[in-house]
Parts: structure tokens; sequence; C-alpha cells
């Protein structure tokens, strides 16, 4: 049986349907056994993860390893260094989880941190020809700034406002997940 046979023309055009005017032109495949079909084997053997387990991870200096989880930054994680007080070395630690995935050739952005030293950060390992800076952001447009870095670099280190809203910080979160992006805070 052919199979154009059982199918309706609902539109026509001077009483021939334009599926008519194509049967014409059709040549019809045969259908082919399922003995020449490929094994699942075979079949298993074309599928591929997107991402290897360890492509999830970005990698850190030796030192902070140990520190972390997966002794790497996961992709699609938010990682907050917090400090004392003032003085404490928390942009410094900052800055020495994001220098080897730099180094490694991932990109980075930076977003209001006033007190990066950018002579400090190159002595320090971060490949500054792969990096983003923003040093200075309005409170009003920093989740936007943010959010356009998360979508185009790996890494993203941060000083949020003092007074950042708790569904942008949300947002933000949600959209480093499905980024697979890094945000260092």
């Amino acid at each position: 049986m052919n199979p154009l046979a059982i199918e309706q023309t609902f539109d026509t055009v001077g009483g021939v349907g334009r599926a008519e005017k194509a049967k014409e032109n059709v040549a019809v495949a045969p259908v082919t056994p399922a003995a020449s079909a490929p094994s699942a084997g075979a079949v298993a053997g074309l599928i591929r993860p997107l991402a290897l387990a360890g492509d999830r991870l970005l990698p850190v200096v030796p030192a902070l390893a140990g520190l972390l989880p997966d002794r790497g930054l996961r992709r699609g994680s938010t990682v907050a260094v917090s400090q004392a007080g003032p003085g404490q070395g928390a942009t410094s630690l900052a800055l020495t989880l994001v220098t080897a995935a730099s180094a490694a050739g991932s990109w980075c952005g930076m977003v209001a941190v006033p007190d990066l030293g950018l002579v400090a950060a190159a002595a320090a390992g971060l490949d500054l020809s792969r990096v983003t800076l923003v040093p200075e952001v309005a409170p009003a447009q920093w989740t936007a700034v943010v959010g356009v870095l998360v979508d185009t670099v790996d890494v993203v280190m941060v000083r949020p406002p003092p007074h950042l809203r708790i569904g942008d910080a949300r947002r933000l979160t949600t959209r480093v997940r499905e980024r697979s992006a890094v945000l260092v805070t």
C-alpha cells in the first residue's frame, strides 16, 4: 500500500490539493528491515555526555583545593568568602580562588571590587587578557551587570551592594546554575 494513499487533502487550489501535486514528484523510500538497523551497542557508542564530570570543575590553587568539597570550583555554584572585619584578606582569598581557573584558560569577570589591584592580581597568576573588569556599578544596575557577565564568562568575582534584595540574589544564583558559571562573592 502506498503510504501517501492514506493522506487526506485539506488544502485545495483549483480543485487539486498541494498534497496531490506533491505525490507526483515524491519517490517513496523502501522500508529497511529490522535486521539491517544498527545494534543497540553501536548506537550507545555514539552517545556521549555533553560535559564530563571533570569538566564541571574549574581548578584552584593546590593550597585551597582541600578546602573545597570537590577540590575545585564546581560550575553552577556560588562561593562566598567572608571576613571577620575590614582588612582581613577576603579580596585576596577570592582572587586566589579564581587565579588557577584564569591560568587554565577560563574567562573571568570582576564587578565592583574597588580594592582589587591589577598588578597584584597579575602577580598572583590572574591572566589579565582574559578578565572583564567593571570597577564601579550603580547599585540599581549591579544585578543586570553581573547577570550579563554570568552569561558570558566562566567565573565572576563580585562585591555585592550593601542592600542587595533577596529576590535579586536568588535570581542570580539560579542564573549561575543554569549557565554553569561560578560566582565568587
